[in-house]
């Protein structure tokens, strides 16, 4: 055992009935790998063993969830911590053995694994391998850059006891590590969104509906482009499909039937009094509209208000085609009611407050896992810009 284990903490393995089968060894300095243990035997066999089972199983019975960590030393902080419902990998992929063993003591799991790019891609494997199972997934994401283990030593028993209440779905955590990776510009929407069907396919009915509008959100796009991406690849039984991409001369990025009918209106109003731009621009910022047609019409109207002109033939004729057909459409139809006028405003308040609440999520999540000051500004204002969406 020495000469296998020398310069490691040398840790007894026990099976779930508390029988030792084996030790694991933890390095004590940058010796690579961090963790070493026992050869496989008839008794050892990693795939099937889960380090603190014996130790965790009544916790876990009585919590009704299991945590999940990457390695000893992140065990037994956790223990320390009085988080007594955690288990930890030997050195290898969480299975869909060990997602059995768990099972059957209790039907959720929660994946606290390191926050690096290896821990965010273990978690995604360990996510896979329990997949088809009936089972409540969820990830336990550490701000600071910091393993479970280095995280209670820093910021104490209590802070790591709060932040397990603060795990996400696993369908959260995918789209949150899609839209992480997500490049900029339409083909990085494209690809983000193929990466998300098969997680969205996965739902319910009530959670698909959900994680539609979250997806379209964090993806910048409209929801009926995410919803009917999600029908057409489960018409194809899940086989790839290129989203079909715009035709040109058409602008990228055209409104949902909502912000259609909301953005004719306004446009109706504004050649109406052209004194309501002001509470158009109150409610919704020119440069960050929520659908950049309409952001382009209204940029253009107030361009014309502001240099004293209004907005009659000459300037309609002015403008490019799609633009022009569309303002020509909004000032054939009935003028807009007072209630209409206050209701299509907050079509587009809201359109615009789910985009910046994705955005200020994504970035104090960001910089939580990055250790960067300032991301409880960030949890402000995601609390605020849900407090203002909860109420419309």
């Amino acid at each position: 055992i020495y000469d296998r284990f020398r310069g490691r903490v040398i840790i007894p393995i026990a099976d779930e009935r508390g029988r030792i089968v084996g030790f694991g060894g933890r390095a004590l300095g940058d010796a690579q790998p961090k963790y070493l243990n026992t050869a496989e035997t008839p008794v050892f066999n990693k795939r099937k063993l889960l380090f603190g089972m014996d130790r965790a199983h009544s916790a876990i019975a009585r919590a009704g969830y299991t945590i999940v960590v990457e390695g000893y030393m992140d065990a037994i902080a956790a223990w320390e911590a009085g988080v007594d419902n955690v288990v930890a990998t030997l050195g290898t992929s969480f299975t869909s053995d060990h997602a059995a063993l768990l099972l059957r003591r209790a039907p959720r799991i929660v994946f606290c694994y390191d926050s690096d790019r290896a821990g965010q891609e273990a978690t995604l494997r360990a996510l896979a391998a329990v997949h088809g199972r009936a089972a409540e997934l969820r990830v336990l994401l550490l701000p600071d850059g910091k393993d479970p283990d280095e995280y209670v030593r820093t910021h104490g028993a209590d802070a790591f006891r709060a932040l397990v209440e603060t795990a996400v779905p696993a369908p959260a955590f995918h789209l949150r590590h899609i839209r992480a990776q997500m490049a900029d510009g339409i083909e990085g929407q494209r690809t983000a969104l193929r990466a998300m069907l098969p997680v969205l396919a996965e739902l319910d009915a009530v959670e698909r509906a959900a994680y539609v509008r979250r997806t379209a959100a964090e993806l910048f796009l409209d929801e009926g482009v995410v919803a009917d991406a999600l029908r057409r690849w489960l018409r194809r039984g899940g086989a790839a499909e290129e989203p079909a991409a715009p035709a040109a001369g058409t602008p990228a990025r055209r409104a949902d039937r909502a912000l259609q009918r909301a953005g004719r209106q306004l446009i109706a109003a504004v050649r109406q009094d052209p004194d309501f731009l002001t509470q158009i621009t109150a409610a919704v910022p020119l440069d960050a509209f929520p659908d950049e047609f309409f952001g382009t019409i209204f940029r253009t109207v107030a361009a014309q208000i502001a240099a004293g002109g209004v907005i009659d033939a000459d300037f309609i004729a002015a403008q490019p085609a799609e633009e022009s057909a569309e303002i020509t459409r909004a000032l054939v139809e009935e003028p807009p009611t007072p209630e209409a006028r206050a209701g299509a405003l907050t079509v587009f308040r809201r359109a615009y407050l789910t985009a910046a609440l994705a955005q200020h999520t994504h970035r104090a999540e960001t910089m939580m896992q990055e250790g960067k000051a300032g991301y409880v500004d960030e949890l402000n204002e995601v609390k605020r810009i849900q407090d203002e969406l909860a109420q419309k």
